[in-house]
């Protein structure tokens, strides 16, 4: 059989990256019937071009840039709503808790009951509002410039108020996850904001929706198995879930609950 011309390789390259959201370069070598250097050459070509994000062992999508937030409201909405209740589940009376700004975290404040006693720390402008609706909440607004774009707030004041708190939870925003490339967003600001909420969080939950995973963007937050809770809507397959697992991150699905 003929091994394809690098041009006709690397189209089959990404056909399968967009199918399956990553390709591993040893995997390629042997269908292809190459090296596993010409593969490594023809993914960096394709990095170059912006087509594919490299990561350690082959590539992922490269993730589209972010939608506007009220176009995001709207997406995934039966698996947000499943993925809010069982976060907001989580929460104990007196408890602190940080929430990202997310439209997935979001729901979880839509699911929190009117009867629990907690304090709520965001710097997003539409979480503010919602918990500022529960009347047990002690809502904390943290303050700085506000990104219009995505109604939060976010600068070098905000990154500093919010190494002041300690929060039994942080509920993080995820915009792409892989098990190499990591937790990863698509601003130095939100990166910024996101590595303080990991780091001061006593446990980090992660909610995850559906088209968050296999996907890479610019800036990296932290490596996976600095998340304790991953939160889905469903139980995924398990080449979506491969190498997550010895992460030592935990699920959390309506099929699997989480133990503390």
């Amino acid at each position: 059989m003929n091994q394809p011309l690098a041009i006709e390789r690397q189209q089959q390259i990404l056909d399968s990256l967009e199918k399956q959201g990553r390709v591993i370069a040893q995997q390629l070598a042997q269908r292809f019937g190459v090296s596993i250097d010409t593969i490594r050459r023809d993914l960096t070509d394709l990095a170059t071009q912006n087509l594919l994000v490299k990561v350690h062992g082959g590539a992922v999508k490269k993730t589209a840039p972010s939608l506007p937030r009220e176009t995001r409201e709207h997406l995934h909405k039966a698996a947000k709503t499943e993925i809010g209740k069982l976060c907001a589940a989580l929460i104990k009376p007196g408890q602190t808790v940080f929430f990202d700004n997310s439209t997935t975290v979001l729901e979880i404040v839509r699911h929190i009951p009117q009867t629990l006693m907690f304090t709520g720390i965001t710097h997003s402008l539409p979480t503010a509002v919602a918990l500022a609706s529960l009347p047990n909440a002690n809502t904390i607004m943290i303050g700085g410039q506000i990104n219009q774009k995505e109604m939060m707030c976010a600068d070098t004041e905000t990154i500093a108020r919010i190494t002041n708190f300690r929060p039994d939870i942080g509920f993080l925003g995820i915009c792409a996850i892989h098990v190499d490339a990591g937790i990863t967003t698509d601003t130095y600001e939100d990166m910024l904001i996101k590595q303080a909420i990991v780091n001061q969080s006593q446990l980090v939950v992660a909610p995850v929706s559906p088209d968050k995973f296999n996907q890479s963007s610019p800036y990296l937050v932290c490596p996976v198995s600095a998340i304790d809770i991953l939160a889905l809507d469903k139980l995924p397959d398990e080449s979506a879930m491969e190498g997550f697992i010895p992460s030592g991150v935990q699920l959390l699905t309506p099929a699997k609950e989480y133990i503390a």
